[in-house]
């Protein structure tokens, strides 16, 4: 049941401030909530109640691409390698890791928000029914969130390969659409972590 469940998604960064937003659907509206977390413990606390988590950051380190970022390669989708962001990748592993330690026991997904607004309409979803100027990392993470409910709901794609999963929105996104058209959206933005 969507109503018992919160979708979580962050926009890991290094030198600033990770952005986190989480979506939770309750009777007749939606809540947003969006903050920023500065060290790694400060997200797990903020994404621990989650029931899954899409991270935009590689979940693998690679000299060069993996492969299953070439694939998306060839899809016309564009991406850095791991090795490119190195530190971002060494923080999301410490991330990973210390979820583990602490038994979290939701989904977590790899995810890439700008392939997921070329493959998808999931700009139109923001601009329509959220109306709220965000900047980059905010809604980078509001489209990672938005993965994580469309994992739930199967509007998804997945590249695989040996070397990793990545999970993007894919196409007119209807079940979403129908969800947020029926319900008042509210925005909750911590700005004290700015």
């Amino acid at each position: 049941m969507l109503r018992s469940k919160i979708f979580c998604g962050i926009d890991l960064s290094i030198k600033r401030s990770s952005s986190v937003a989480k979506i939770i659907i309750e009777e007749n509206s939606i809540k947003i909530k969006i903050d920023r977390r500065n060290t790694l413990e400060e997200i797990i606390d903020a994404i621990s109640e989650c029931n899954i988590i899409s991270i935009d950051a590689p979940f693998t380190l690679s000299k060069g691409y993996r492969e299953v970022e070439k694939r998306m390669i060839r899809r016309g989708l564009r991406l850095f390698p791991p090795s490119f962001i190195r530190d971002l990748v060494i923080r999301n592993l410490e991330l990973l890791e210390k979820l583990k330690q602490r038994n979290y026991e939701g989904i977590i997904l790899e995810t890439h928000p700008r392939s997921s607004e070329r493959l998808s309409k999931v700009g139109s979803i923001i601009d329509l029914y959220i109306r709220q100027i965000f900047n980059k990392d905010d809604r980078d993470a509001i489209i990672c969130a938005l993965t994580s409910l469309a994992y739930e709901l199967g509007e998804y794609e997945v590249f695989k390969a040996e070397d990793g999963e990545i999970y993007v929105l894919s196409g007119d996104l209807v079940k979403i659409k129908e969800i947020f058209s029926k319900s008042v959206i509210i925005i909750q933005k911590d700005t004290k972590r700015q």
